[in-house]
């Protein structure tokens, strides 16, 4: 789950250094590869939702395994 921030935030870090470099340098890089930018911070985006997800998934997992163990004690 960690390893998911970390690539988000890699992600993150890579389309944005993306498009200020392009501001920078040249705008006609930005009218070329403003997509491919957006479409790296999106992909950052879709880690951080995966790791909620998977977050989630583990919480709900503990919680039944309690429920089942206090079932079994019954």
């Amino acid at each position: 789950m960690g390893m998911l921030k970390v690539f988000a935030s890699l992600a993150f870090l890579s389309g944005g250094i993306l498009i200020i470099g392009m501001l920078i340098t040249d705008y006609m890089l930005l009218a070329k590869f403003w997509d491919d930018a957006l479409l790296i911070i999106c992909g950052g985006v879709l880690l951080l939702a995966l790791d909620k997800l998977i977050l989630i998934l583990e919480e709900i997992r503990n919680y039944l395994k309690k429920f089942s163990d206090i079932m079994e004690d019954k």
